[in-house]
């Protein structure tokens, strides 16, 4: 009975993989990370990227809660510091449809070092004095 041909190329006892078949497994791994890792970076980078703009979403809702509160209601531009930085509060007044209530117009702007302006806008009523 002759020996498989495979067998012949071994020595009796020895397994495992040959250091062409290890080579080659190396490039085939080498090849599929260099084609995936620009696919793994920009969904990374996308998920830092709503990470942030979620952060500061929640910053700008507590930065135009002040408002009335620790921001005089009143026309005028407010600086307010937060942990993403420094918030600038912009109030201006308009003109309503109901002559007793006073409307004004709130925009919170992140501005800080590194980060695109993050904008926000919200529209608060009061009662005219």
């Amino acid at each position: 009975m002759a020996a498989p041909r495979h067998a012949m190329n071994r020595r009796d006892g020895q397994r495992g993989f040959s250091l062409l078949e290890c080579l080659v497994a190396l490039t085939i791994l080498g090849l599929a990370s260099a084609i995936l890792y620009p696919s793994f970076s920009d969904a990374m980078r996308s998920r830092l990227r709503a990470s942030e703009d979620t952060l500061a979403a929640l910053e700008a809702q507590s930065v135009l809660a002040l408002a009335g509160h620790a921001i005089p209601l009143a026309a005028g531009t407010y600086q307010v510091e937060t942990r993403l930085g420094a918030w600038s509060v912009d109030i201006r007044m308009r003109l309503g449809t109901d002559p007793r209530l006073n409307v004004f117009d709130i925009t919170a702007t992140l501005r800080d070092k590194g980060r695109r302006g993050h904008q926000f806008h919200a529209t608060r009523v009061s009662l005219r004095q």
